[in-house]
């Protein structure tokens, strides 16, 4: 953290660039008014003989005025450029401080690549990555991930579960061995003899339906 004699004097340099932008801006428009002039002068052909000196030395003026603009737009990139390192070493301690690369004359900064020495090898995921199961047969009782065939979507489906043949088949069983007293429901509170119904948690469609007879 930057201590308070360095803040008052990074905000003298934010107030500084602002005021350098200010003056790039005004000297900006400036110099493509001049431009703009300037060629729509020599693109004219009303000009008159008696005209001409006058129009030689508005231009010379006019061409001595852009090299001016130049030089001064020169001068407040470099004005900019000491401020924006002045900036750096502030905000950035000496054993942190990145190597700053100057891209361009409008005081416009890159960082450089990322040494290799940095880089971070992240490692492997201990578990291994979860199996698409696209065959909808071959779906079994938990929620498995596989492609929603209404919605194109990869998810992992919902499951729910509702009375089969199996569950019946086994109260008719029950009944038949004489089991008449509530024996015979007993199937119908078992998950495991029930059949298992795939649905899509984003369309809400079913995609499977697995029967356990």
């Amino acid at each position: 953290m930057p201590s308070a004699q360095e803040q008052t004097e990074l905000n003298e340099i934010e107030e500084e660039l602002s005021k350098l932008a200010r003056q790039q801006q005004q000297l900006l428009s400036r110099k493509q008014l001049l431009t703009v002039l300037q060629h729509f002068k020599h693109s004219t052909g009303f000009i008159s003989t008696d005209k001409k000196a006058l129009t030689r030395r508005t231009d010379s003026t006019e061409k001595t005025e852009l090299e001016s603009i130049d030089e001064q737009l020169r001068d407040i990139a470099e004005q900019e450029g000491v401020l924006l390192n002045r900036k750096e070493e502030i905000l950035c301690p000496d054993q942190f401080k990145p190597d700053l690369s100057k891209l361009n004359g409008l005081g416009m900064f890159v960082l450089p690549r990322v040494s290799d020495e940095f880089a971070i090898a992240v490692p492997p995921p201990s578990f291994p990555a979860p199996q698409l199961t696209l065959d909808y047969n071959k779906l079994t009782d938990s929620p498995t991930p596989t492609q929603c065939p209404s919605c194109q979507q990869f998810v992992t489906t919902e499951i729910s579960r509702k009375v089969g043949n199996t569950v019946w088949l086994l109260c008719i069983m029950a009944v038949m061995f004489g089991c008449f007293l509530g024996c015979c429901l007993i199937p119908f509170c078992i998950n495991a003899h029930k059949d298992v119904v795939h649905m899509c948690p984003k369309c809400r469609s079913t995609i499977h339906t697995m029967k356990r007879l």
